[in-house]
């Protein structure tokens, strides 16, 4: 919802695990509660099994999602250890199945995330052209290998390659910072969207930056206090309280990054145990913030 409010055009949940939510696991029917204000929202699924992903996707679809996400690039442990996420990039039969029968099962509008592929071998152009035999709505390329994981350089010449590669939408995923970044990818590859994940934890602005770079516009930040007591009040108005504590601890640790003294405020955030302490550390600490300036 805080991305929505500060420019995010469209969002994509957590990985959820196709197996555990075609028996009906309860964990992974919670991770797929969304709400209004985040529309147009996707879900996200990960697993190895035709059969599991179908019937998951349909679940998906019934609970009102305006689209759909299969991860082919994930390179978490947990997750290739079951097949799934970026081990499907090690065996295009399976993974063309497994696409397949999730697109036979459902109307959703169905993207697919992959890599460049795992070591030395770059499989990205062939699951591209997969991804639009099948009947996919766009692919979605992080450019880097599974064996990279989140280290080195993205290869935004990939995203370009891709681009020329197949008729359906490209989306690229990879080193978006800021405005410039933005544009720089952009008018680099002709991609026909971004996916920013791990800089919106830090700056969930970063898509109105981003935005108002590729228009030409100067971008003024918002104003931190603004950020986090916006946020706060979100996590009040759609939680339980004994969900907001660990989700706000979470986040805070992330927006707190850049404040003057941030090792030592992180320190009291992961220390306090109850909600309404937290709220009132975070309020005490903007009121000497502004004080100070």
């Amino acid at each position: 919802m805080l991305c929505r409010q500060y420019g995010a055009q469209w969002t994509v949940q957590g990985l959820v695990s196709a197996e555990g939510l075609s028996r009906g696991g309860s964990k992974s029917e919670r991770l797929l509660r969304f709400f209004p204000q985040e529309r147009p929202i996707f879900a996200q699924l990960f697993g190895a099994s035709p059969f599991a992903m179908a019937a998951a996707a349909q679940q998906v679809e019934a609970m009102g999602f305006d689209g759909l996400d299969l991860n082919c690039g994930c390179p978490e442990k947990k997750v290739l250890r079951v097949g799934a996420g970026a081990a499907l990039m090690a065996d295009s039969h399976v993974a063309k199945t497994v696409v397949g029968a999730v697109r036979r099962s459902v109307k959703l509008v169905l993207t697919m995330k992959i890599r460049l592929g795992w070591e030395n071998q770059r499989t990205f152009l062939q699951f591209g052209r997969m991804a639009e035999d099948l009947g996919l709505d766009a692919i979605i390329l992080h450019p880097r290998t599974v064996a990279q994981g989140f280290s080195g350089q993205a290869d935004w010449d990939a995203v370009g390659q891709l681009k020329q590669a197949v008729g359906i939408p490209v989306v690229a995923s990879g080193d978006v910072r800021d405005g410039e970044s933005y544009r720089q990818l952009i008018n680099r590859t002709g991609c026909d969207g971004v996916l920013i994940g791990r800089s919106a934890l830090r700056h969930p602005w970063v898509f109105d930056e981003s935005l108002a770079s590729a228009q030409g516009e100067d971008f003024q930040p918002p104003a931190l206090p603004e950020v986090v007591l916006r946020y706060l009040a979100l996590l009040e108005e759609t939680e339980v309280e004994a969900d907001c504590l660990p989700l706000a601890r979470l986040h805070l640790l992330s927006f707190l990054h850049d404040l003057p003294r941030a090792a030592a405020l992180r320190a009291k955030v992961g220390a306090c145990h109850r909600w309404n302490t937290l709220k009132d550390l975070m309020e005490t600490q903007f009121s000497q913030l502004e004080a100070e300036h």
